[in-house]
C-alpha cells in the first residue's frame, strides 16, 4: 500500500469513546495490601479455612489459660510434669519414627534394666529399639555401660502413685473387666527393699539392689 497517498475515503473520525489516553480514576486508589485483603474476601473457602485457623489457634491459647485442672494449678505436682511433656503419638505413624510418641535416649544399665522390668511385668514395649551399647572405663577395675534406645514417651512414664476412693476403686476395676486392659497393678511391698531411704519406684516389682534398681540373678532373669 502507498502510505503517501492514501485515499480520503479511507479516513474516519474517531470517537470521542475510542480515544486513548490517561484518565482519571472514578474510584479511590487502595493500597497492595488492600486490594489483597480484598481478593481473599471474595474467596470464601479461603475465608472459611482462615476461621478455621483462628479458632485453632485461640483454643489453644485460652484453654489452658481458664481450664484449669488440680494438676496445672500445681506446677510441682511430678504427676503432671511426667505426662505434660509426652510426645504426639498416632498409630498411623508408628512405623515412620515420627509421631510416634518415641524418642531416642542414653540411659545407664540400671535404668535400663528398670525399663526391661516394666516389659516385663506390663507387657508393653518401652523400648522400641536398641541402637549400641557403648562400654566406658570409669576405673581401672570396672566398666560402665551406656545404652543408645529409643523409647516410647507413654511407657516410659510407667507407674504412678494414687489415693483413690474405694467407689473410684471399684469402677476402674469394672472398666479393666471390660475391657481386657489393667491399668491397676499393686503397690510394692517397701519391707522388701534393702534400702528404705529411696522412695520405692512404682514400676519395679522385682528385687532390687539397695539403690532401689532392679537387678538379674544368674540366669540373666528379675526376681520377684
Amino acid at each position: 500500500m502507498d502510505y503517501n497517498n492514501i485515499p480520503i475515503e479511507k479516513f474516519r473520525f474517531a470517537s470521542e469513546e475510542r480515544r486513548t489516553g490517561d484518565k482519571k480514576f472514578d474510584t479511590k486508589p487502595v493500597s497492595y495490601a488492600k486490594d489483597v485483603f480484598l481478593r481473599f474476601c471474595k474467596n470464601k473457602s479461603s475465608v472459611v479455612a482462615a476461621c478455621i485457623i483462628l479458632f485453632l489457634l485461640l483454643f489453644s491459647l485460652l484453654v489452658p489459660i481458664f481450664c484449669t485442672t488440680t494438676y496445672s494449678e500445681n506446677l510441682k505436682d511430678t504427676n503432671y510434669l511426667r505426662f505434660v511433656k509426652l510426645l504426639p503419638k498416632c498409630d498411623l505413624f508408628k512405623d515412620s519414627g515420627f509421631w510416634d510418641g518415641c524418642y531416642d535416649i542414653t540411659v545407664s544399665k540400671a535404668e535400663y534394666l528398670n525399663m526391661r522390668a516394666i516389659e516385663e511385668e506390663t507387657g508393653v514395649k518401652v523400648i522400641t529399639k536398641v541402637y549400641k551399647a557403648d562400654y566406658i572405663d570409669t576405673s581401672s577395675t570396672s566398666k560402665t555401660t551406656f545404652y543408645d534406645l529409643r523409647v516410647d514417651s507413654y511407657y516410659k512414664n510407667g507407674m504412678t502413685f494414687l489415693n483413690l476412693t474405694k467407689e473410684e476403686f471399684e469402677n476402674i476395676q469394672k472398666w479393666q473387666n471390660e475391657t481386657g486392659i489393667q491399668v491397676l497393678y499393686p503397690a510394692v511391698d517397701e519391707t522388701k527393699i534393702k534400702n528404705n531411704s529411696k522412695k520405692t519406684d512404682p514400676n519395679i516389682w522385682f528385687v532390687t539392689d539397695d539403690k532401689g534398681n532392679s537387678g538379674l540373678d544368674a540366669s540373666g532373669s528379675y526376681q520377684n
